[in-house]
């Protein structure tokens, strides 16, 4: 079997919390021979003794007119990790983090990419050599940091807390522009900068964030039925703790990943109530 007991790495401080995640093709990639389009990214570390965490999920459209967005999707979680990282040393976390995380982020991407198109020779048809929306993702991004939850998202997928009252939280809003023919927001898009949106979140009392690409939540008949699936991971995840859902977790995600018939990608993030510097 595929699955048959996959190693998931967790990672975190034990001061601030943990992050682990896994993420599954889908059949449909799986029959045709492509690779997974889902990348993450996961990393804790600390700064002048303050520790931090960060969770970066990116969902390559996968689609023919997108031959790369594995790579890109790759690329957009490693340079977001990187941008985070270099805006904590930078105590870059003012009233201006988000109009300064948007142009990093999407700056670093476009660098990134065309520096793979410099180097690889394109032979795909119909995709030129200079273009970049063949490397065309979403991302959604998490940084904790200083008793803050900040999060950034461009394109579709879902990053949901749940609080210490065991209350469900959707913190980034919804894209306000409805796309034609089930099209995303993407990295690649024209102005990608200017379609990020953020949310930014008191965490001292703790808590746990999930976030995940749409394949997860296109297995589901409606958000609802996806609710309580969410609140009845995290009652199993405190009953049984995070290695035995570590362990389940791939099992988990080969039955949505059927469903939806996408690659399909989970991350649990666990926040502490209190931090201990």
């Amino acid at each position: 079997m595929e699955n048959q007991n996959p190693k998931i790495e967790k990672v975190g401080d034990s001061r601030l919390g943990w992050i682990f995640g896994y993420s599954h093709i889908g059949p449909s990639h799986k029959q045709g021979n492509k690779p997974n389009q889902d990348s993450y990214n996961l990393c804790s570390g600390s700064y002048a003794g303050t520790p931090y965490l960060i969770a970066c999920v990116a969902d390559g459209h996968g689609d023919k007119k997108y031959p790369n967005s594995h790579i890109g999707s790759s690329y957009a979680v490693q340079d977001a990790t990187n941008v985070l990282g270099k805006m904590i040393l930078d105590d870059d976390f003012g009233k201006d983090f988000k109009v300064d995380f948007r142009k990093r982020i999407t700056r670093q991407w476009d660098h990134s990419v065309s520096t793979h198109r410099e180097i690889t020779i394109l032979n795909t048809e119909g995709v030129k050599p200079n273009e970049s929306k063949s490397y065309g993702t979403t991302l959604i991004t998490a940084l904790v940091y200083k008793q803050y939850l900040y999060l950034g998202q461009i394109g579709d997928g879902l990053a949901i807390y749940l609080d210490e009252n065991n209350i469900l939280e959707k913190l980034i809003p919804e894209a306000s522009e409805t796309h034609v023919g089930g099209t995303t927001d993407s990295l690649c898009s024209e102005n990608s900068a200017n379609l990020f949106r953020f949310a930014i979140r008191d965490i001292s009392k703790g808590g746990h964030l999930f976030i995940f690409t749409d394949g997860l939540e296109n297995a589901f008949k409606d958000d609802a039925q996806f609710d309580i699936w969410a609140k009845d991971a995290i009652n199993l995840l405190k009953e049984y703790g995070e290695e035995k859902i570590a362990k389940a977790l791939p099992d988990w995600l080969e039955k949505y990943s059927n469903c939806s018939g996408d690659d399909t990608t989970v991350i649990i993030m666990k926040i502490e109530k209190e931090l201990r510097i």
